[in-house]
């Protein structure tokens, strides 16, 4: 389990102890904290004392560059298998164990989607269905579209790869701001144009994605910059980019004119 933390104090102990309490029992935690001006790299290693499992833990300097961070910690990774998370979110019991059973029964497969997951903030959970949900003969072609068209195919957060096909695409690409974007892309194209190999699908939540004012997806211009980052690397030469059109639209909802012209 590779992941990142930033200034994420007030999660951290959940989320660590939602690998503690995986039914699959055979983990590794690979924790980094990226320069946190709180006490998140003093609870890290307070937990590391306590972990029942393997749990190396890393910090540096603020560098805000999420792909090159999990870079470091998917690379550090000793497994056969790989899953990363942001530490203000958590894992479902199961969410291991339902996705390595599916790979170990087929070596073909190459990683496990969930079409849903679980949102929550500090007055509601809820349950968000993905629109992939709706198809019972899911292909990589379809996760390529579905970002193409609406970014979110499946939440990066706790879906679990074969370490041997991150390696095969060379990892997050660093030149990007769009860290579950572009890994979603690149996994999925690469079995689009591999089609010997496969992937599986879940159609129950793996991980709960806390919903606050720091995300990354409040920050519109920031998501601006990175989709529209995406879309020149990968797709220079489609037309009708829809969901960069709404997120214009959705900037100069927030902001007033001379604002959002300078965003």
């Amino acid at each position: 389990i590779c992941c990142l933390s930033y200034n994420h104090e007030k999660f951290i102990k959940q989320a660590i102890e939602s690998f503690w309490e995986q039914t699959y029992k055979n983990i590794e935690i690979i924790a980094l904290d990226d320069g946190s001006k709180d006490n998140s790299f003093e609870i890290l290693k307070n937990l590391k004392e306590k972990s029942p499992c393997n749990m190396e833990i890393f910090k540096q300097e603020n560098s805000g560059k999420i792909p090159k961070n999990f870079n470091f910690v998917l690379k550090k990774a000793k497994g056969k298998y790989v899953t990363i998370l942001s530490l203000d979110d958590y894992l479902a019991p199961d969410a291991i164990k339902s996705q390595v059973e599916i790979m170990e029964r087929d070596n073909d497969i190459q990683f496990v989607i969930s079409t849903r997951f679980i949102s929550f903030n500090s007055r509601e959970q809820k349950e968000e269905i993905l629109n992939l949900d709706k198809s019972n003969n899911i292909t990589p072609q379809n996760v390529l579209d579905e970002d193409f068209k609406n970014i979110h195919a499946y939440c990066l957060q706790g879906t679990v790869y074969r370490k041997s096909i991150i390696e095969a695409v060379d990892y997050f690409d660093e030149e990007m701001i769009a860290d579950d974007l572009v890994i979603r892309h690149r996994t999925a194209k690469y079995l689009v144009e591999n089609p010997k190999y496969k992937l599986g699908v879940l159609k129950t939540p793996t991980v709960y994605y806390r919903r606050h004012e720091t995300n990354f997806s409040k920050n519109i211009s920031a998501q601006l910059k990175s989709v529209a980052m995406f879309y020149q690397k990968y797709y220079p030469d489609k037309k009708n980019i829809y969901t960069l059109k709404n997120s214009y639209r959705t900037l100069f909802k927030q902001h007033n004119f001379k604002d959002a012209i300078k965003l």
